[in-house]
């Protein structure tokens, strides 16, 4: 089978898996359809006359609701991708991906469950997040870099139907020193000294979480308070439940990180 065969039946093989898929230019990131990634599509008829027509094309999928989300870890010109990983794998921030991605750049793209968070990017950190509004290319897609060519290879696999959400606003606030914020009258309730300050302001976080992003913006927090020497994270839990999030859900994030850190968490 050639290259340009494999194409074809890949495109289909998405769109039969349920996935909606479209062409861009061979060996680009650019769609060769107008209307990019809004005519995405699982229709078999549409997908064999777009590769009949352009059998080389590259295969691309919309990200976000209904399928994934992708975190974008770029090396590309000396980003530094890979350390800002590792910082966000200790935190606990990019657990749960189902698919791990490598890019032809060296970079690699991990898969999550598709929400509705927009896509954005953090590009001094190398991180770009593929959201709503955005959309990948996928294996065995091929792309042009420095006179090679390079694909995209797909190199884990975990449970596809139990792939968890990442929280995008959490990462960010992870890897953006916070700035300066004035005393409240949550510092009674959590301290007032160089700890107590540090959980005031995780609280303030947890407490101003959009849905889909509770859970993993507690999480985040219950971590950063252990690191700060806090012991009690009671007041997570309870901004957690103004913010929205399920009273056994919140106990049951916070029991888990005291528990792998060893402390009581209360």
């Amino acid at each position: 089978m050639t290259e340009r065969d494999t194409m074809g039946a890949a495109a289909l093989s998405y769109a039969a898996a349920g996935i909606a898929v479209f062409p861009c230019w061979p060996l680009r990131k650019r769609p060769l359809v107008k209307a990019g990634f809004y005519a995405a599509t699982t229709d078999p008829d549409r997908i064999q006359a777009w590769w009949a027509r352009w059998p080389a094309a590259n295969i691309a999928m919309p990200t976000g609701q209904p399928h994934w989300d992708v975190v974008d870890v770029d090396v590309k010109n000396g980003a530094p991708g890979y350390a800002t990983l590792r910082r966000l794998r200790a935190a606990g921030l990019v657990d749960g991906w189902s698919h791990a991605v490598a890019t032809p750049s060296r970079g690699l793209h991990l898969y999550f469950g598709g929400t509705e968070q927009p896509s954005s990017s953090i590009p001094a950190n190398g991180i770009d997040f593929r959201g709503l509004g955005g959309y990948v290319l996928v294996p065995p897609s091929r792309v042009h870099l420095a006179g090679t060519r390079g694909s995209y290879q797909t190199i884990d696999i975990r449970d596809a139907h139990r792939a968890g959400a990442v929280g995008w606003e959490a990462i960010r606030t992870h890897l953006t020193p916070p700035r300066h914020q004035p005393p409240t009258r949550l510092a009674a309730a959590v301290g007032t000294g160089d700890a107590g300050r540090r959980l005031t302001y995780l609280v303030r976080h947890v407490e101003t979480r959009p849905d889909g992003q509770r859970h993993p913006g507690l999480l985040w927090a219950a971590h950063r308070a252990i690191d700060n020497g806090s012991a009690d994270l009671t007041p997570l839990i309870a901004a957690a439940l103004r913010a929205g999030l399920p009273a056994d859900e919140a106990r049951a994030v916070v029991s888990h990180v005291a528990a792998s850190r060893g402390v009581s968490g209360r």
